[in-house]
């Protein structure tokens, strides 16, 4: 039943995998790996509550099984119980300080609980393990902006679109910050490349408009606020209506 059940997983038959794992742990209830797998088969189906429970039996007849306690992570945070999430990474890293994902999801995890400070220096300690991490960059850089370390932020940015050269979203982040700076005429040079990357992101029609008006250039200011609406910019009416009478 086991390995029929492991089979099914693989295959992404997960009811039927859950139901084979419940035929073994009815024969053999102190079996964990059959909790564990269970649990991740749940996890699968989105019924993240009961494979916590999984996750938890599998713990309680094995107390350092790693693998549990990461996926019990996982499934409190989907679940917004963050404080649970965060004692489950630390379990793991406790055990095993050298798990950059480990540090990358509890950085996340603070991050959504605003605990900024903590979830930054996770990112560093994920890079650190990881180097070449670009998302870990990227986040990273997202927190610094909201702390309004500007100038490291836009030194993560930098770093992700190093790493990773078509990541759109890491040059718009850029551009914004750069706007914040009134680093205007470099903005434009991101925002620019956003739309080489998406021809259709209206938002950074939108952004680099706004960066052409405070140049005072306002034939390419209203120019790119007409893209950015028609393209579908909640914001670009307003900032025409203002900039392009």
């Amino acid at each position: 039943y086991f390995n029929r059940a492991m089979s099914k997983s693989y295959m992404g038959s997960d009811s039927g995998a859950i139901n084979d794992f419940s035929h073994v742990i009815r024969l053999s209830p102190f079996d964990e790996e059959a909790f564990y797998n269970r649990g991740y088969s749940k996890v699968n189906l989105g019924l993240f509550s009961e494979a916590i429970e999984d996750f938890s039996t599998a713990i309680r007849l094995n107390s350092d099984y790693i693998s549990a306690y990461f996926e019990r992570a996982l499934a409190h945070s989907v679940l917004k119980e963050f404080n649970a999430a965060i004692r489950d990474y630390d379990k793991v890293i406790a055990m095993n300080p050298e798990y950059p994902s480990a540090h990358f999801n509890r950085a996340t995890v603070k991050a959504d609980n605003n605990d900024f400070p903590g979830a930054i220096a996770d990112y560093t300690e994920a890079l650190r393990l990881n180097p070449n991490d670009y998302q870990a960059y990227y986040d990273r850089g997202v927190l610094k902006s909201e702390m309004r370390d500007f100038n490291g932020s836009i030194a993560d940015y930098t770093k992700a679109i190093e790493l990773k050269p078509d990541y759109s979203d890491a040059y718009f982040n850029r551009g914004f910050v750069k706007y914040d700076i009134g680093d205007f005429a470099s903005a434009i040079e991101d925002h620019t490349k956003v739309i080489e990357l998406q021809p259709n992101a209206a938002d950074a029609y939108y952004e680099r408009g706004l960066c052409y008006q405070a140049l005072k250039d306002n034939k390419n200011a209203c120019k790119d606020l007409k893209n950015a609406r028609e393209l579908g910019s909640y914001y670009a009416k307003a900032a025409m209506d203002k900039y392009c009478k």
